[in-house]
């Protein structure tokens, strides 16, 4: 499952997928835990910051912690 962050900023599309998924106990992954770019709009939960850095998108991190608890 995925998206990219940019089609879904408020991470709605996100927690209801994980929902969903969770509620029909459907096993899943979430792809690409770090991509390499300097975008924060693209797939994956961390990306390329300054001095090459992974920046990780809390609020999307956050979605997936919150629905495998």
């Amino acid at each position: 499952m995925g998206r990219k962050s940019e089609n879904d900023p408020s991470c709605s599309l996100m927690a209801r997928a994980v929902q969903r998924m969770r509620e029909e106990d459907v096993g899943y992954a979430w792809w690409q835990w770090k991509q390499n770019t300097d975008s924060p709009d693209r797939y994956a939960l961390h990306y390329k910051g300054p001095q090459n850095t992974w920046v990780e998108k809390t609020d999307e991190v956050n979605v997936l912690r919150e629905g495998w608890t």
